[in-house]
């Protein structure tokens, strides 16, 4: 998660859906890094447990809308409760399992004991790093049928349930080509009934593979809950790439000239609006869509993905360069993110042109 191309995937995908919490496994930072993570991705509010090594660390990020109080935590956990207006309260755990089969058994151990906690509806997801069915595997070696009767033992003695998925069934890819490819469902959501009882539009949806080997998993309730920060109004967005194009300046200059020296603070905002739009219509003509493209090359990706044991269809080493420099070279500058969402920043911009 310390990269680029990683926080570039997840800003996308947060400014999409919205959604008013997040959680994130194998992040594999700490310290400043971990807790920088909110304001990078936008988020008013976080906690984070740090990577142990090169592996491990966990973050979950919520805004305003959701009051979160956390219980407990670990190197395989994140347990809160969640408190929403007009809702009962609720627990959510965010999870991650142990991928050594020697050390699964903690795993389960630290289920069973986030059970006991309390009486709350509870709502557990992440990364198992286990399966549930022997067909949620494809390629590779056999699975351990011990192993997927133990995770399916405690899921029954925590009287969870599988809310199921939408979208294609596999939420890990190791990205190899041919006979070396797996493919695995190892990342899920699960609920007691209470949880269930209270939600009972909730749905969860594996979406495309990103920058990660990881599907994102997406739960939507009914009343758009994952969406309550969505707004109708298309914000105007200056790209900071913008600046290492020589038209830029022209298109600025040329636009703050066309209207008359402001006199009022409102004319000021108009002069600014209509930068704003020259600047929106110069980039569409001269780039196109960048999110269009990049949304292009993730289904080139998928596609990829989706074909990756027939022997020599995929190479993930160089066909996906193209998605890989679109992903880059939009959050170039600054390095905090893709752009800024207000004219006071593109008055800042105008400011610097004319000096």
């Amino acid at each position: 998660m310390g990269n680029t191309r990683t926080i570039s995937a997840l800003k996308r995908i947060i400014q999409k859906f919205s959604p008013e919490l997040v959680f994130l496994s194998e992040t594999k930072v700490k310290g400043v890094i971990a807790k920088s993570a909110k304001k990078r991705l936008g988020f008013e509010n976080g906690f984070s447990v740090d990577c142990s090594g090169k592996s491990g660390g966990l973050i979950l990020l919520w805004n305003s809308d959701c009051k979160v109080s956390l219980l407990s935590h670990s190197k395989g956990h994140i347990d809160v409760r969640v408190e929403r207006d007009g809702e009962p309260t609720w627990r959510f755990s965010g999870f991650y399992g142990c991928l050594n089969q020697i050390n699964k058994r903690d795993s389960w151990e630290l289920l069973r004991r986030l059970r006991s906690v309390d009486d709350f509806s509870w709502l557990c997801g992440g990364d198992f790093n286990e399966i549930l069915r022997v067909k949620e595997k494809s390629g590779g070696s056999n699975k351990s049928i011990l192993g997927i009767c133990q995770f399916r033992e405690v899921i029954d003695d925590c009287n969870l349930v599988d809310l199921g998925f939408e979208g294609p069934k596999m939420t890990w890819n190791n990205r190899r080509d041919g006979d070396n490819n797996v493919q695995e469902r190892i990342d899920r959501m699960l609920a007691d009934t209470a949880w269930i009882d209270l939600f009972p539009g909730a749905r969860v949806q594996h979406l495309g593979y990103n920058s990660s080997d990881h599907r994102p998993l997406l739960l939507s309730f009914a009343d758009g809950f994952q969406g309550a920060r969505k707004t109708n109004r298309k914000p105007f967005k200056f790209e900071h790439f913008w600046l290492k194009e020589e038209e830029c300046s022209k298109v600025i200059r040329e636009a703050w000239n066309l209207l008359e020296v402001p006199h009022s603070l409102g004319d000021l905002e108009r002069k600014l609006m209509f930068c704003a739009g020259k600047l929106s219509f110069w980039s569409l003509a001269k780039f196109g869509s960048l999110r269009k493209r990049i949304e292009e090359k993730q289904k080139e990706v998928e596609e990829l993905l989706s074909r990756a044991q027939i022997k020599g269809t995929m190479s993930l080493t160089q066909r996906p360069w193209m998605l890989r420099y679109l992903l880059l070279v939009v959050p170039k500058y600054p390095k905090e993110g893709v752009g800024v969402d207000c004219y006071a920043d593109l008055g800042d911009v105008v400011q610097q042109k004319f000096n």
